[in-house]
């Protein structure tokens, strides 16, 4: 049995809804594709427990104002996709898990969803799409990179340019993932998401501050992976950041030191969140957390030493459909 079978309490594929935010002159979309309610320790082990959880929720009533967690101390969290749009560039920042790929984390394997049906639904055929970007090579950011034809995994969008930092290419390319457990099916997330994209040809191996389109960037924000990086989108005076897996809850935001149980390196997880939020924060950047739930995107505020917080009012977006 691998950990996640006893501290997942809900999987359910997403409903139809999107969220949409404007920044300028781009327009930024999430597509969901899980919606996941899980024990704390899935993310922190044995250092945080549902008692703590709710203790952090207590200390910081915006937690509860928007559900991010339940009452009984389970993280809310989702699986997304975020598509960046200026009209010219559709960049697709991270692919979810996708369907039919062989997973160490067992609860995530083999699945089946609609995710591509409701990127197209959307607005956003896969033939539209002119960038993907990983955040960081893991199995949930990876996974829609490409889809199984004939038995062979081939890119899932044939128009794109495919965005990996070089670094987390190398490191990735010859290491086990630290999901992976002695009984759990062998993890294909290299060999089926990342590697046929090298192989096709549909790779750019960058640097972790690398410009992908006018107004679009990457910002280093190592620890959670070794070349882990951030989404920057700054049109004039409008910027935004996608997180990534630097945070992957909002509890992090109230205590950046938490960090989880598969961060590479956890010490240097929490001085890049602690210095992450400070200029995101100075920058009065609209903050998309690629995990956060429901309402996913805020204003990051300080309110004490290494501590801060969401501030989900003026957040200018729409909303269709059912959300999570």
């Amino acid at each position: 049995m691998t950990i996640t079978q006893s501290l997942h309490k809900s999987i359910q594929e997403s409903p139809t809804g999107f969220l949409q935010w404007k920044v300028g002159r781009f327009t930024i979309t999430s597509i969901p594709e899980l919606g996941i309610v899980s024990d704390p320790a899935f993310f922190f082990g044995d250092k945080v427990d549902p008692e703590a959880v709710r203790e952090i929720a207590k200390k910081n009533p915006w937690i509860d104002e928007h559900s991010l967690v339940s009452k009984e101390g389970f993280i809310n969290w989702k699986i997304q996709a975020l598509v960046v749009d200026d009209g010219t560039y559709r960049i697709a920042v991270d692919t979810c898990v996708g369907n039919d790929k062989a997973l160490g984390e067992v609860e995530f394997s083999k699945l089946s969803t609609g995710f591509l049906a409701r990127l197209e639904a959307v607005g956003y055929p896969r033939s539209s799409i002119t960038h993907v970007v990983c955040t960081h090579l893991h199995f949930d950011h990876v996974g829609w990179n490409t889809i199984l034809v004939n038995g062979k995994w081939v890119p899932t969008f044939p128009n794109a340019r495919y965005i990996f930092a070089k670094a987390e290419y190398d490191f990735w390319k010859d290491s086990t993932p630290s999901w992976q457990t002695d009984d759990a099916p062998k993890d294909e997330t290299f060999t089926a998401s990342v590697k046929p994209i090298y192989d096709a040809g549909l790779a750019d191996l960058v640097g972790p501050d690398h410009v992908i389109a006018p107004g679009v960037s990457l910002e280093p924000t190592p620890g959670h992976t070794p070349c882990h990086v951030s989404v920057v989108i700054q049109d004039g005076d409008s910027k935004a950041v996608i997180t990534g897996d630097m945070t992957h809850s909002p509890i992090q935001v109230a205590v950046p030191t938490h960090s989880p149980r598969f961060d590479s390196d956890p010490k240097q997880s929490v001085q890049t969140r602690v210095a992450a939020f400070e200029r995101w924060c100075a920058a009065k950047s609209l903050v998309i957390g690629s995990h956060f739930t429901y309402p996913t995107a805020g204003y990051l505020k300080k309110v004490g030493d290494q501590s801060f917080a969401i501030s989900f009012e003026g957040v200018k977006r729409v909303e269709k459909g059912v959300l999570s």
